[in-house]
């Protein structure tokens, strides 16, 4: 969804996929060999991760991107290179959290230009339907189709009347 395979036949011949939650257990001279990295949980670490890779002989040059919310509506993408995603990526999400965000590092970031789907029409759109229970499940799922956020709030409801009399009453005459 965020048209960056994790491998390619010239780019990337194998990856890694790992979590950020304990950096010093990674193995982190065999890690920057690989050709594309895959870091879950990483974005709080960001500057850390970029400091052990680049030490370990990664170049500065090398492409990143942050996925957040992937493959979701709000899904939102920032790209950069090895060497300078702490500045780009820290001035872009100042003051906001990352999380959930996955952080792909190799040379299959550049393809993304070339396979990125087209966003949606609604995408980063949310819309309050407020339409009856039973009417809304249908028109929600067409909304999210086009990328909305919908957020379902009923405000009537179709039910019988408590009396049939006066429509009784009106049909005699």
């Amino acid at each position: 969804m965020a048209g960056i395979p994790l491998t390619d036949p010239v780019l990337s011949r194998c990856f890694a996929v790992l979590s950020a939650h304990d950096l010093d257990a990674i193995d982190w001279s065999a890690l920057a060999r690989l050709d594309t990295i895959v870091i879950l949980m990483g974005a709080k670490h960001l500057s850390e991760i970029t400091d052990r890779l680049q030490a370990q002989g990664r170049s500065s040059e090398t492409p990143v991107a942050i996925v957040q919310w992937a493959s979701q509506p709000q899904q939102q993408i920032w790209t950069g290179t090895l060497g300078a995603s702490l500045g780009q990526f820290a001035q872009t999400v100042a003051g906001r959290s990352l999380s959930p965000a996955v952080i792909i590092i190799g040379e299959v970031v550049n393809l993304r230009p070339y396979l990125m789907p087209s966003p949606l029409p609604l995408s980063g759109k949310t819309i309050l339907v407020t339409r009856a229970a039973g009417q809304s499940s249908q028109f929600t799922t067409l909304l999210e189709a086009q990328g909305a956020t919908v957020i379902e709030m009923p405000a009537i409801e179709i039910a019988p009347p408590s009396s049939w009399e006066l429509l009784d009453q009106r049909s005699l005459t």
